[in-house]
């Protein structure tokens, strides 16, 4: 799909339904501008795969009120492909409610936008994890282009992602591999436990050396007290203590 990175709406995806008169799709799109958008229009581009055949229909959308940096729904259908299976929609202007330029095709970078590779279920938790919720995929880049883990495409010249403000170094360091190294790190949490369970074990020892002196002390006393008991020496009887312990 070709995509002009200037336009001020992108298209989030659809849901297609089907009648006996034709296909309609419920579409979901996305200001990235920070201005409420008032109207726009574009051509939608119908396709069936089944029958090879595509359809484009040029419509205006208008009295819209999205608001900046939010998402939006609009209904479209059409009649004249019914068994219709793709939907692909190219602006060509954007009217804002403030009153300020509009936007118009024919001057921004044209480039040729394929859907993210998918990832495994259990490495976009760890990504997320990394990088935000919002994450669907690892970031890429070529001469022209870099794509952000929100799956946003942007001008390789954007310092920061059109859709999530992420910034560009900060996006593109969230690879496979440092991901999966962040992985391997304790958390904050582990690393906690790990260290109350080394005091926890620090301390047993230190009580259970306590406890062998204090019966050393005890017998020795014992003895003293009925008379049998030669002299020791209490390094000694320390040494014993620890050897008793396995310290």
């Amino acid at each position: 799909m070709k995509m002009d990175l200037s336009c001020p709406i992108e298209l989030h995806g659809y849901a297609l339904s089907f009648s006996g008169s034709g296909v309609q799709a419920s579409v979901r799109l996305y200001n990235l501008s920070n201005r409420r958008i008032a109207s726009f229009e574009a051509v939608a581009k119908w396709r069936s795969s089944a029958a090879g055949r595509s359809v484009a229909a040029p419509f205006c959308a208008e009295r819209l009120r999205a608001g900046g940096a939010s998402e939006f729904t609009l209904s479209l259908s059409t009649a004249r492909l019914p068994e219709a299976d793709q939907l692909e929609l190219v602006f060509t202007s954007v009217r804002f409610e403030d009153g300020g330029p509009d936007w118009r095709a024919g001057h921004g970078q044209i480039v040729e936008v394929a859907p993210p590779a998918p990832i495994p279920s259990d490495e976009l938790g760890r990504l997320r994890s990394a990088a935000g919720r919002d994450a669907i995929c690892y970031p890429q880049q070529d001469a022209d282009t870099w794509r952000c883990v929100c799956g946003r495409v942007n001008a390789q010249t954007d310092g920061v992602c059109a859709r999530c403000r992420r910034d560009r170094s900060s996006a593109l360091g969230h690879t496979p591999e440092s991901v999966r190294a962040d992985a391997s790190q304790p958390t904050g949490d582990e690393a906690i436990a790990e260290l109350q369970n080394r005091f926890f074990r620090q301390r047993a020892r230190l009580l259970r050396r306590t406890v062998a002196m204090a019966v050393v002390a005890l017998a020795l006393t014992v003895l003293l007290v009925l008379g049998g008991a030669p002299a020791v020496d209490p390094d000694a009887a320390a040494s014993a203590a620890s050897v008793e312990t396995g310290s």
